[in-house]
């Protein structure tokens, strides 16, 4: 009994032995898992916000909204086509402007220039009956801080200083003519029909036609009449030369009206084409008086032209940019019958001008294609 007790515990103690082996793992053990590793991914670089480049500046954002003032003698002819491309070009970069009318009167023009600064333009620019009044009030708008250009017309030695002197050269023009008249045999008894005494376009053109006939002997100045650029004063003084008995054998009018005016008496006369007529302008009346074969020659100069390039160098000035010269004389043409319809410059541009004055505002070059 005794064994059978005993074999009984060892039994027992054996089968306990094998669970406690089998439950601490003595089993096949399962498959580590592979530890989780991240796989390298690409790296996030935050992109920087996008910063607004500075818009390029344009001569439009620079002038828009400023104001600037034109002193002139009048709304006719000549002055007419001026003021419309002024105003053109002013229109085309937002910059206001208005102007003051003077009427060939000194005074006026100082008046004019003062009304300008008590407005504070920005920029002025004045058409002066000769070079003196020009020269005082220049001194005024110095004195202002204000630029100021003189165009169409001359301005005396002084302290004033105009940033700009612009306009045609008229003692250019009247010496060509003269070397025509003695180039082409064209006579040699002439009349010049100037404009206003003092007023530097009409005394330099007589300064040149006297300085030419007497160099070359061909010719002579044998009168002189102011017009006061009317057509109608122009015919009152051709037809007392003709009444006169004043020998004569070609007539410079020193711009549209004067050649217009002598066209008409020389027609009532009965003299037309046995007299040569020059004029120092080439505007509209005459186109039509070439058209018509009774204007021989003609100096071209636009008006609208230089409005547009005058209007084009205030605004580079309104931009801090200074002329290519203070002294502005822009070019001229030779006109005949035969090929004023190529080579005349109009006096009523258009938009598709404003480049062409822009580029010789620059750089002093005209430039036609």
């Amino acid at each position: 009994m005794k064994k059978i007790t005993l074999w009984f515990v060892v039994i027992t103690i054996c089968i306990s032995m094998l669970g406690v082996y089998v439950i601490s793992g003595c089993a096949p053990a399962a498959a580590p898992e592979e530890p989780t590793v991240d796989e390298p991914g690409e790296e996030m670089v935050e992109e920087p916000a996008p910063v607004d480049e500075p818009a390029e500046e344009t001569v439009a954002s620079q002038v828009e909204g400023m104001e600037t003032g034109y002193v002139i003698p009048y709304l006719e002819g000549w002055f007419y086509f001026w003021e419309q491309a002024w105003v053109m070009m002013m229109d085309e970069y937002g910059v206001s402007t208005s102007g003051v009318l003077t009427y060939w009167e000194p005074e006026q023009e100082l008046e004019g220039v003062r009304d300008m600064i008590i407005k504070d333009v920005d920029a002025i620019v004045l058409t002066s009956t000769n070079p003196d009044p020009a020269q005082m009030a220049t001194q005024e708008a110095n004195n202002a801080g204000i630029p100021i250009a003189v165009d169409s017309s001359s301005v005396a030695d002084g302290p004033g200083d105009p940033f700009l002197d612009i306009t045609f050269d008229y003692y250019d023009m009247g010496e060509l003519v003269g070397q025509k008249i003695a180039e082409l045999g064209l006579g040699e008894k002439v009349v010049y029909l100037s404009g206003i005494p003092g007023f530097a376009p009409s005394d330099d053109i007589e300064d040149a036609l006297r300085d030419v006939g007497e160099q070359t002997g061909a010719f002579e100045v044998v009168a002189v009449e102011f017009t006061g650029y009317s057509i109608e004063e122009s015919v009152t003084l051709m037809q007392a030369i003709i009444q006169s008995g004043l020998e004569f054998d070609v007539v410079v009018g020193c711009s549209q009206e004067p050649a217009e005016g002598t066209i008409e008496v020389l027609r009532q006369e009965g003299m037309l084409g046995e007299k040569v007529v020059i004029s120092v302008n080439g505007g509209p009346l005459d186109v039509a008086n070439f058209e018509a074969g009774t204007l021989d020659y003609a100096v071209g100069q636009s008006p609208g032209l230089l409005g547009l390039i005058t209007g084009s160098m205030v605004l580079n000035k309104l931009q801090g940019i200074e002329p290519f010269d203070k002294v502005v004389r822009p070019p001229f043409q030779w006109l005949s019958q035969d090929d004023y319809m190529e080579e005349m410059i109009p006096w009523d541009v258009d938009e598709s001008w404003i480049p062409i004055a822009e580029h010789y505002a620059t750089t002093g070059e005209l430039v036609i294609e």
